[in-house]
């Protein structure tokens, strides 16, 4: 079914499980004596460490609490001057880290330093020349932040290497704090079970014991102030029993304050979507969300359950286990592990571990870091925000299990290995040795999670396969002994056969006494039998009867949720109409209003005739008279106006809550349905949102439209994800690409797969690119390995391979006038052919010098243009190949760019991202505009395709959450779009998107294994809605789902009354 999405706008005042930012100081309650007691700290050290435990709210503190304090001290007049803040995790390379951290507080200052370095040439100089950075911060207070310094141990590989880097840093860091260029402070967060680790390194001790704050435990009136705060400064309430059970729930542990922060939060999303704006925050809200005992659990099993595909959760599964291990005393330990480690330990392709990384880092998640907003690549690393969350969500902590006792066998199967090795004992044998082979076989352990536990890997499945040979030899043999024992066994028998004949013939007469005795004894094992059959077939009658029972529950339930849908969407329209009414009474009460102020006129004409009879000596008395007369009738005229234009608006907005009461209606009414009802009151719900000037693309209308022209069709035969769709612009032909290594040319007329082109030998990675030549002779396929495969389809079979890539292709563009071809793979290389009566002829290549996610030729068709990781963007003169490559940020768009579109006009340009954002921005003269405008409604994973419809009213997104969205062009470019149109139904990744021939029908393909085609044009949907109805709306039926809104008919085409 088509969804319609409808997302509030109201903020959640609880941050959840992420810590508070800068922005949230206005929330930030509970830590007022903190805030200054550290602000009193810096004025004596200019090295400072917050220590506490994990949870306790360190990095809030810091983050919503002291930096806003010292900001306005620096505009009520402190004498610390300008503050310059750098802020920043150190991660697995700090320096990297800092140096990206300066870049870009540089770049806030507009510091001329900037226009010409880059964070590169910042970590240069800081591992160089240190002196030039501090006198490039000479005119400020410059305040480093060091968020979670225990990354700096956390991350460190157990190496000579790794220890003199981190030691290093932490000399730079100091070195900061005691120059005396600039005023240079330090401020680091730190857990306290890491203090330990600072003695290993010179000088870090004594600058902790000269400047360090220990955090301590909030008493219950701060937690109080935490709970009840931010709701009052929502002009919210919050009943006085469930802020005591919050207490209650806390109590004195500080590590409990994010899972506190969380259950607030959710109790608010719950309380936001089902209570009135009244009624306060109550224990049921509380107990709704599973308290702070089961709200994490909860909340994840809820993103889990979203997933779209087993495929995905078994991901979710591997990528979980893959950042936990087994520590020295049985215990998990969270490690952080970069996306690059993690795909070399499971196995999953890129697009899965980027999907499941984005839903569990979303913002209102924040299970994962870093958070949503930051750039993710393959060499991020990527951590748990709290490590209670392993023994607080059950499904992970069964994970866990199941890692413990993976890890204890490998480990025992290690130690037997050793043993085995220097002749301490023998192979495995049962059942240990059965074991084993079933944690091979289900486990499935790769080299780098061995590392993990021990690093003789090989050694041990070498032990773990010569015991299973020794036993499967020991057991062939003992096979063979028994096949022996048997022979003999059969010749004994044949002698002690003839023995027996004897006997038999000495048996007969006893036989014969007995046979009738036999005889009664079968008959009654007989009835016996059919007495237990008659038993089984009435067990078997109950059960039946007990599921029969229980699917009628299921259906009574289902029914009952259906009617309770549509009460509640009965109730919205009856209020609705409730305040059409009162618009409508305001109406009436301005027209009495004019009435009563044209009286007044008439009776002032009145006073004013007398006036001038009476009075014929006073002219100017009588003039004046005259001229206030003509004044009043003037307002009253003008408040007749008025009532009428409010009378007209209060209709207007009347008939557009008809309207999209009729398109949900319409939605509503199942697909079973031979009438034309569902199609004639969408069709009423158009023409009163057309008549009534309601939004150009409302999204209730369209799906009401969609689903009654029944215009979409599904495309079947592939048997893998379909990662690439060409269209043929001259006939209505499609090719799609798929990872089960074949190509399909499809007629869109029939719906029918007309050939099926495949290679020689089967590719392992698939197709990822697909394209048409100019005359429609060849089709081209780009493969996950970086080949070129050519078709040529005026022969039956035969194909031309040519080695192009390295990497794989990731998109085929057509090059002046399609008589060349540009191949782009993942890597950066873009290479240039010339198509010829044969194939291809390479003619020239170029690197981009970055990792390239999405490509499109720009509209002057000479230039690529390239989007990649972090915000960044290539633009390459592909007529001008000596012509540098130019890169441009966007800062409106962090993450990795992975969906862009230019408009037909070529004067505008959308792109998605890795986080789901869409964003459109002006493009002239070969470059972007420098900001944009986000589109709302965006995804909620990553962008995976962009397109303009033909028309240039429609943009059109698609992303691995499986949904297909639609923005109006006019709507978003003056920056007043709605939500979007939101087509959720495909149920999987989608993987590609592109517009067919017609320029109306949208496809879009994935990991469904299908091509999905939609008409996007909704004036052709209602004329095809509109030729395929055969009666108007009865009477009854406009008195019951329209009201008294004039009698003219829904399809003008028709009788008035024909039925």
């Amino acid at each position: 079914m088509v969804q319609v999405s409808n997302t509030s706008a109201v903020s959640n005042p609880f941050p959840g499980l992420r810590s508070f930012e800068f922005e949230d100081a206005h929330l930030f309650y509970g830590r007022d004596n903190q805030i200054r007691e550290l602000r009193d700290k810096l004025t004596g050290s200019r090295f400072l460490a917050i220590i506490g435990s994990s949870g306790s709210g360190k990095s809030s503190l810091v983050k919503a609490g002291l930096l806003p304090g010292l900001i306005a001290g620096h505009q009520a007049g402190s004498h610390t001057g300008d503050w310059q803040i750098v802020f920043f995790n150190p991660e697995a390379n700090p320096i990297r880290s800092l140096a990206i951290a300066l870049f870009q507080s540089f770049s806030r200052r507009n510091h001329p330093f900037v226009a010409g370095s880059s964070p590169e040439t910042i970590e240069h100089l800081l591992e160089t020349d240190l002196d030039v950075i501090i006198s490039l911060c000479r005119d400020h207070s410059l305040l480093i932040v060091i968020d979670q310094f225990e990354e700096l141990f956390r991350y460190q590989a157990n190496t000579s290497e790794a220890h003199q880097k981190t030691a290093g840093f932490i000399d730079m860091i100091l070195a900061f704090s005691r120059q005396s260029v600039c005023s240079a402070y330090v401020v680091i967060t730190m857990r306290s079970d890491y203090v330990d680790h600072c003695t290993n390194y010179e000088g870090l001790t004594e600058a902790i014991n000269h400047g360090y704050y220990v955090l301590p435990k909030m008493n219950q009136d701060e937690i109080r102030q935490v709970i009840t705060k931010p709701i009052e400064a929502q002009r919210s309430a919050i009943t006085e029993q469930l802020t005591e059970r919050l207490l209650n729930d806390t109590g004195n542990n500080p590590d409990l304050l994010p899972v506190l922060q969380h259950a607030l939060m959710r109790t608010w999303a719950y309380w936001h979507r089902t209570a009135t704006a009244s009624q306060a925050i109550d224990i049921s809200h509380y107990e709704a969300i599973g308290t702070m005992n089961q709200a994490i659990s909860l909340h994840a099993e809820e993103i889990y359950g979203s997933l779209p595909t087993d495929k995905s959760k078994l991901a979710t599964e591997a990528f979980f286990k893959s950042l936990i291990s087994v520590g020295t005393d049985d215990r998990i330990v969270v490690n952080p592990t970069s996306l690059a480690t993690i795909k070399i330990i499971t196995g999953l392709p890129d697009f899965l571990l980027f999907d499941v990384v984005d839903r569990f880092r979303a913002r209102d998640v924040a299970f994962l870091t870093p958070l949503s907003g930051l750039s993710v690549d393959m060499q991020t690393t990527i951590g748990m925000s709290m490590e209670r969350i392993t023994r607080l969500w059950d499904r992970l902590r069964e994970w866990c299990q199941q890692e413990i006792d993976s890890a204890k066998l490998y480990k025992e199967l290690s130690r037997s290995a050793a043993q085995y090795e220097a002749g301490l004992t023998g192979p495995l044998v049962n059942p240990e040795l059965q074991l084993a082979l079933k944690w091979l076989r289900e486990q499935k352990p790769t080299e780098e999670w061995a590392r993990r536990h021990d690093f003789f890997f090989e050694r041990a499945l070498n032990y773990l396969e010569f015991s299973r040979q020794k036993y499967d030899f020991e057991v062939e043999n003992r096979e063979k002994r028994q096949r022996q024992e048997i022979t003999r066994s059969r010749i004994l028998a044949a002698l002690g056969i003839g023995l027996a004949f004897i006997a038999i013939i000495a048996s007969i007469y006893l036989i014969m006494i007995t046979a009738t005795a036999k005889s009664a004894e079968k008959q009654a094992n007989d009835q016996r039998a059919l007495a237990l059959e008659q038993k089984q077939l009435a067990d078997d009658q109950r059960k039946e009867a007990t599921t029969q029972s229980r699917i009628a529950q299921q259906l009574w339930e289902i029914a009952n949720q259906e009617k309770d849908l549509k009460d509640q969407q009965t109730r919205r329209a009856n209020a609705q109409s409730e305040l059409a009414k009162r618009q409508s009474q305001k109406a009436v009460l301005a027209q009495l209003d004019a009435e009563r102020a044209r009286n007044a006129s008439d009776r002032l004409r009145e006073i004013a005739q007398n006036a001038e009879k009476l009075a014929r000596d006073n002219a100017d008395a009588a003039k004046k008279a005259a001229a206030l007369a003509r004044s009043a009738e003037q307002q009253a005229k003008t408040s007749e106006q008025s009532a009428l234009s409010n009378a007209k608006e209060a209709n207007r907005l009347r008939m557009l809550t008809v309207a999209q009461s009729l398109a949900i209606q319409s939605l509503q009414l199942p697909e079973s349905t031979q009438d034309d009802l569902p199609k004639l009151l969408a069709l009423e719900a158009y023409r009163l949102n057309q008549e009534n000037h309601g939004p150009n693309n409302s999204p209730g209308i369209f799906s009401a439209l969609l689903k009654a022209a029944e215009e979409r069709f599904v495309l079947e035969g592939h048997k893998d994800n379909i990662r690439a769709v060409a269209i043929d612009p001259a006939k209505p032909v499609i090719a799609s690409g798929s990872d089960d290594g074949t190509v399909r040319i499809w007629d869109l007329a029939t719906r029918k797969t007309t050939r099926m082109l495949q290679p020689a030998r089967r590719t392992t990675g698939g197709f990822r690119a697909v394209v048409f030549s100019k005359d429609d002779k060849f089709v081209f396929a780009g493969s996950q390995e970086g080949q070129l495969y050519a078709w040529d389809l005026s022969k039956p079979k035969g194909v031309t391979v040519y080695k192009a890539h390295t990497a794989p292709v990731l998109s085929l563009i057509p090059f002046r006038n399609n008589t060349e071809l540009l191949s782009v793979s993942t890597n950066g290389l873009i290479r240039l052919w010339k198509q010829t009566p044969a194939g291809l002829d390479s003619l020239s290549s170029i690197s981009a010098g970055i990792p390239i996610l999405s490509v499109r030729l720009t509209p002057d068709g000479r230039h690529l243009l390239c989007g990649s990781a972090n915000g960044t963007l290539a633009l390459i003169n592909m007529a001008d190949l000596k012509e540098e490559t130019v890169y441009i940020k966007q800062p409106d768009l962090p993450g990795r760019i992975t969906a862009m579109a230019f408009s037909p006009d070529g004067k505008n340009l959308v792109l998605g991202n890795s986080d789901g954002t869409v964003l459109l921005l002006g493009y002239a003269g070969n470059k972007p505009a420098s900001s944009g405008y986000r589109l709302p409604g965006s995804h909620a994973s990553t962008v995976t395709g962009a397109a303009f419809s033909p028309d240039n009213k429609l943009i059109v997104t698609t992303s691995y959450d499986g949904s297909l969205k639609m923005w109006n062009m006019q709507d978003a470019q003056r920056r007043q779009a709605p939500q979007p149109i939101n087509i959720t139904d495909y149920g999987n990744w989608i993987m590609n998107l592109g517009y067919a021939g017609d320029g109306n029908t949208v496809l879009f393909a994935g990991a469904d294994k299908t091509i999905w085609g939609l008409n996007t044009n909704i004036n052709q949907l209602v004329d095809t809605v509109s030729k395929s109805v055969k009666r108007q709306l009865t009477p009854d039926e406009r008195a019951k789902y329209v009201g008294s809104d004039g009698i003219r008919p829904t399809v003008p085409a028709l009788p008035a009354n024909s039925n």
